[in-house]
Parts: C-alpha cells; sequence; structure tokens
C-alpha cells in the first residue's frame, strides 16, 4: 500500500522529531508522527520504542495520518481527545502536599514516604515525570515561600522567620 506525504513541511520536522525523542507532553496535539514500517501514528509523547528517523512522517491532526493510510497507536491512543493521567498523579500529589504542609522542616525521603504510604522509588522517579522538579528542589522551593511569607509579616524580623 502507498502512503500519501504528510502535511507538515520539512522545515519543521527536525524540531517536531527531538519533541518525540524527548516523548515532550507538551506537544501532544499539536502534531502526530508515523511510522512507515509499521503502518501506526502516535502522539509525541508515546512511550513507544522510538523508530529511525527515516520511517518517520508528521502529520497536524490524527484525520490526516488516517487519511494517509495510518492506523492509531492502541498505546498512546492518539484519537482520544484527552491526555492520559499519569497514575501515580494522585500519589504524587499526596506527597506534594505533605511537604507544602511540613515546609518548616527538613524531611528525609524515607520519612516522607512512610508518612504518606508513597514508596521512595516512586516518590522520585513520579516527582520528576508529574512536577518537572525533584522533591528536594520541591520541598527548598516550599521552605523558600515559607520564609517569604513569614519575612512579609509586620511582626516578625527576618532572624525569627529563619
Amino acid at each position: 500500500m502507498t502512503r500519501a506525504k504528510p502535511t507538515i513541511p520539512s522545515f519543521f520536522a527536525g524540531k517536531q522529531w527531538q519533541q518525540v525523542l524527548e516523548r515532550d507532553p507538551k506537544a501532544d496535539g499539536q502534531f502526530f508522527y508515523a511510522v512507515k514500517s509499521t503502518g501506526i501514528y502516535c502522539r509525541p509523547s508515546c512511550p513507544s520504542r522510538r523508530p529511525m528517523r527515516k520511517q518517520v512522517a508528521f502529520f497536524p491532526t490524527p484525520a490526516a495520518a488516517r487519511a494517509a493510510g495510518y492506523r492509531a497507536c492502541k498505546r498512546c491512543e492518539p484519537d482520544s481527545t484527552a491526555a492520559k493521567a499519569d497514575p501515580q498523579a494522585d500519589a504524587i500529589a499526596a506527597v506534594a502536599e505533605y511537604l507544602k504542609e511540613h515546609a518548616g522542616e527538613r524531611a528525609r525521603l524515607e520519612d516522607v514516604a512512610k508518612a504518606t504510604g508513597v514508596g521512595r522509588l516512586t516518590i522520585l522517579r513520579g516527582f520528576k515525570r508529574v512536577l518537572g522538579v525533584s522533591p528536594g528542589q520541591y520541598a527548598k522551593t516550599q521552605r523558600m515561600e515559607t520564609f517569604k511569607e513569614r519575612v512579609r509579616r509586620p511582626e516578625m524580623s527576618v532572624t525569627d522567620a529563619i
């Protein structure tokens, strides 16, 4: 079966290919990529194995990819309008809430895991994936926000805020 030419100009393809390699979730919905050897099209953030660049074509919409003879990926479901939520998002939200509530304290990762019931490795991996920062960076930011809030109070000195 002969496949139609992609409808995205080639000068955009370099940036899009980079987004596919990085599995950039921000690129979802902006374009779709199709693999000629498998006949499947996906979202840029699809967790599937990366194809060779010469096997990839880019399309602006799923309809354009289907019209070119490709079928939807069963893994990332590019035809669905809603992006799939991370399965660990609720657990990471609980950890983030715990860190926000205990911003004045320095908590070890093991203590946070014990208090929230979320595994240590889940916290480490999921935090970066869901929120884009490490748990340590998030906790440090929360401590800084708490400090700033305390310094703004007229009755509190900088020393007391620290």
